[in-house]
């Protein structure tokens, strides 16, 4: 098999809740674990605009608070699941240090160096509370005595033109994965299991 990637927002709580099923996937397979620079929000760049005569304002309004509440839901099943509480969860994070701790190590260091910081660094603020610009620290959990310089731009044009915009996302021969609803046929296809149906 061609090389496999991983992208993971080391910040996003729905992927901490399968953290430990993403990184049993590289016992399958060599993973190179990279961070994840783009979301849909940020690759877009805007909201869409509001049109003050919309004759569908008002069914558009219904929709979204159809998808608030969805999401709020969704959100408290994670806490739940991850048995982290809110307080913790919703601290606003700004994840740009600690991505580029971790493409430095997975570049210098490997697939095992980068496994132990996702875990390390995501049971800490999720778990523990930990505060994830926190240099030291980082510094500290990722078993390096250098600061990384920042993710190169190419990274995150790589990732929009690959189409990788949902943690965990991962990239197999070309073929895009989004989200941690794919885990089974991650498993499915690191394991070779080429005479078996594909789960879907």
């Amino acid at each position: 098999m061609s090389e496999v990637f991983c992208y993971v927002d080391l910040t996003d709580l729905a992927t901490y809740v399968a953290i430990d099923q993403i990184l049993a996937l590289s016992a399958l397979s060599e993973v190179t674990y990279l961070p994840l620079m783009v979301s849909l929000s940020s690759a877009s760049g805007r909201k869409p605009a509001l049109e003050t005569h919309d004759p569908l304002a008002a069914y558009k309004a219904r929709r979204q608070r159809a998808r608030d509440a969805f999401a709020a839901a969704e959100h408290a099943r994670l806490l739940t699941l991850a048995g982290v509480t809110p307080d913790i969860a919703d601290r606003p994070r700004d994840g740009e240090l600690a991505h580029a701790w971790l493409h430095y190590v997975s570049m210098h260091s490997g697939s095992d160096a980068a496994q132990m910081l996702i875990k390390s660094v995501m049971d800490g603020i999720f778990r523990d509370g930990r505060d994830i610009e926190d240099r030291d620290w980082l510094r500290a959990v990722s078993g390096t005595s250098e600061d990384p310089s920042s993710v190169p731009d190419s990274v995150a044009t790589d990732q929009i033109e690959q189409g990788i915009f949902k943690s965990p996302g991962w990239l197999i021969e070309g073929e895009r994965y989004l989200g941690r609803e794919h885990l089974p046929m991650m498993r499915h296809l690191l394991s070779g299991a080429t005479n078996e149906t594909a789960p879907i």
